[in-house]
């Protein structure tokens, strides 16, 4: 810029991360990301709960983990919290 506020600012891209993304694009003409489609609730609530493993907070509508039937976390009608399912492993490999 003409003040130098951003001189010797930079960004790196690891070349794994390049060809990766790049590979996608030329195959589906997008980069494509893994996701489940839920909110979760941060470690230390999860430990303040008692929960091991990641509590599920909310499943998107229509995303993967909804239409695979996870259920979030609600309150019942006394206000009362009702907790969601909770991922303890996937494919077999526990979650830490």
């Amino acid at each position: 810029s003409p003040s130098g506020a951003n001189t010797g600012v930079g960004f790196a891209i690891p070349s794994g991360v390049v060809k990766s993304s790049v590979e996608q694009i030329i195959a589906y003409g997008k980069v494509v990301r893994p996701a489940l489609g839920i909110a979760f609730a941060p470690d230390q609530s999860s430990e303040q709960l008692g929960v091991q493993g990641i509590l599920v907070l909310n499943a998107r509508e229509g995303g993967p983990a909804y239409k695979a039937g996870l259920q979030g976390t609600s309150r019942d009608e006394y206000g009362r919290l009702v907790l969601g399912d909770i991922i303890t492993g996937i494919n077999g490999d526990p979650i830490r």
